[in-house]
């Protein structure tokens, strides 16, 4: 069985046999018209023209009964090519022998490529003039045509592997499934932006270990993270995992960050985070250089946020347990770096105002720049105990 790509690309007719091309015909066939026979005479190898033939039912209407004896007598020629032309097109119809199409009542020529217009144009003159009252031509796009329509989703599964209908209900069972994680995120957070800055622990479900973290763990090797939820966005769930003291040049290219202290985890928010004293300690000492040794026109402050689509959230636990009594929400971590593969990062400076005749007045606009790398364009302004990265 030949499998095409999930873009669905054109179907490769030519990965099949000539005699499964037209057992495919055959079965297409089957919904054209109301037979009373199909025969698939092209297998036995001498078919005198005939790959398939068949017998119309034709009801009598007057008495409203079908009369076998009226049957309309049906051709169907498969040609499984890479290519027909005109010339060839018009060899195939004459190579029918003349007993054979005086007996006909419709033609159909199914074939494996594109067929011209002429060459469309030239077989039906040709029916016209033997007199066969239907001619129908079936190139590869009116075959795919019929492949993709609901009633031979079957066919389209049998040879190629494709199921629209699966598809569909794949697509619809994502849907659900996505719609449900936001409909319980908006439970446990709430719908509207002034619920946002509430923290939370995102959670892998497989991981074991939880909520033991041995003494001198790196914080990374853990599958589990306090961060705090700044609000729903189109994509998804809004987090905000980190946020430091930084400064930014008037060139608003030139930048540092003092991340040796993530304002995110303040004290009592994370109940993981060791060293209590010491984060504090230093909290108060990049406050203050930042504060005091920076112009209040550079100094701003530099947040990493994480968007988790609802359709990558497992569950929510909106009570929490007594280690961490917040909303809990699952999700897949992938190799240890989710959510981290989905970070993005932004400095950011307040406007600056000034008092002008009893009024405050915005001397300097706000500025904002996204980081797309933690170490590009950054110099050094903190002091190297207040910097974790670049050192």
């Amino acid at each position: 069985m030949n499998i095409t790509t999930r873009t669905l690309n054109p179907l490769p007719f030519g990965h099949l046999e000539p005699s499964r091309f037209e057992d495919l015909v055959r079965q297409l066939t089957y919904g054209f018209r109301t037979w009373r026979s199909l025969e698939a005479t092209g297998r036995s190898g001498s078919d005198a023209g005939f790959d398939i033939r068949g017998w119309e039912v034709v009801t009598n209407v007057e008495a409203e009964i079908d009369d076998p004896d009226s049957d309309h007598v049906w051709l169907i020629q498969c040609k499984r090519e890479k290519a027909i032309g005109p010339k060839k097109l018009g060899q195939y119809f004459d190579d029918i022998p003349d007993e054979g199409k005086s007996a006909l009542y419709g033609l159909v020529f199914a074939a494996s490529c594109n067929l011209s217009k002429k060459s469309r144009d030239l077989l039906r003159q040709k029916c016209r003039d033997a007199g066969i009252s239907e001619c129908h031509v079936w190139s590869i796009s009116e075959i795919e045509d019929m492949l993709f329509q609901p009633r031979n989703d079957h066919l389209l599964f049998a040879y190629f592997g494709i199921s629209l209908k699966l598809r569909q209900r794949s697509a619809r069972t994502r849907i659900r499934a996505r719609l449900a994680a936001k409909r319980k995120a908006y439970s446990a957070l709430g719908e509207e932006y002034r619920y946002a800055n509430e923290f939370v622990l995102l959670r892998d479900p497989e991981e074991d270990r939880y909520p033991y973290l041995e003494k001198g763990t790196d914080r990374a090797d853990h599958n589990w993270q306090v961060v705090c939820f700044v609000g729903h966005h189109a994509l998804g769930m809004r987090f905000q995992t980190a946020k430091h003291y930084a400064f930014l040049d008037d060139d608003d290219k030139s930048w540092d960050m003092a991340d040796e202290y993530n304002d995110v985890l303040r004290m009592g928010n994370d109940p993981w985070l060791e060293s209590r004293e010491q984060q504090r300690k230093i909290s108060g000492e990049i406050h203050k250089f930042w504060y005091e040794q920076i112009d209040e026109a550079k100094r701003g402050y530099v947040t990493f946020e994480v968007i988790i689509p609802y359709d990558e959230i497992l569950d929510i636990d909106k009570h929490g347990d007594n280690y961490f009594q917040n909303p809990h929400i699952y999700l897949v971590y992938d190799n240890h770096e989710y959510p981290y593969s989905h970070l993005t990062a932004s400095l950011s400076i307040s406007a600056v105002s000034e008092q002008v005749d009893g009024t405050y007045q915005i001397v300097k606009e706000p500025r904002e720049i996204r980081l797309r790398s933690v170490r590009k364009h950054r110099i050094v302004v903190f002091p190297d105990n207040f910097r974790r990265t670049d050192k």
